[in-house]
């Protein structure tokens, strides 16, 4: 029944247990890697029978973590166990981000979008990528990537294969074209949808604003190439402005 000094060190990975009965020496009980405890022998049973570990983010492998476990009962007498844990790897999904979005002026061509997009993967999963567009066009340098749906120039639905680096690749050559006379606040919009092929998928949506930029007005219709002689002659020609409201 002696008082016994309990030390924990976990590598790859972090411990959290209830330390009370016990005197902690070191540690906390919450995301610990190191713990000294001092206690009872049914007190520190008791705290180890709480013990949980949390292995670090996207690691796996055998042996990927280690816990060390070393008791001394404070009378020269100790003895330590080392347990190695096999952590079975699990899919992560991929992760898109946004960057930047460039201001837009309606019927501005060739719009760089470079840098809008960036794909991530922490298992490295190639990765099939569909691109969407609401009011406008994109094209893209397709080198790299195997196109299974749509083309690289002024299409408004994309759907592309390739490793992360190729997609990131095609992605910073992204140019965008409105669509004629469109304007407003979120007027255009490129969703991007990334699958892993395991179950993994992520999705993100840029809104452009297109500002406004006055517009000449047109004027149609087709006049009369012949006439009967002394027919009176007419012709009403149609008078259009894209910016209505203009007086």
């Amino acid at each position: 029944g002696d008082v016994q000094t309990l030390t924990l060190n976990a590598t790859g990975g972090s411990l959290d247990f209830n330390p009370i009965g016990v005197v902690l020496l070191m540690g906390y009980g919450s995301g610990d890697t190191s713990v000294t405890m001092v206690g009872s022998v049914a007190a520190i049973n008791s705290a180890l029978a709480s013990l949980s570990f949390t292995p670090t983010a996207n690691i796996s492998g055998s042996g990927a973590a280690q816990l060390r476990v070393q008791t001394d009962d404070g009378r020269g007498l100790t003895d330590n166990r080392t347990l190695n844990f096999v952590i079975t790897a699990s899919n992560d999904a991929p992760v898109i981000t946004t960057g930047s979005v460039p201001a837009v002026v309606e019927d501005q061509a060739n719009v760089n979008l470079g840098g809008l997009f960036s794909l991530a993967d922490v298992d490295g999963d190639n990765q099939a990528v569909t691109l969407d567009v609401v009011g406008g066009t994109v094209s893209l340098d397709a080198s790299g990537i195997t196109l299974s749906s749509g083309t690289s120039s002024n299409t408004s639905h994309l759907v592309f294969s390739g490793s992360i680096s190729a997609i990131n690749s095609a992605l910073n050559t992204l140019i965008f074209n409105p669509s004629a006379d469109l304007s407003g606040l979120g007027a255009g919009q490129l969703t991007l949808t990334s699958n892993d092929g395991k179950g993994g998928q992520h999705s993100q949506t840029a809104s452009l604003d297109i500002n406004p930029q006055n517009d000449a007005p047109r004027i149609s219709g087709t006049s009369p190439s012949t006439i009967a002689a002394g027919a009176a002659y007419s012709f009403t020609p149609v008078t259009v402005d894209p910016d209505l409201g203009d007086v």
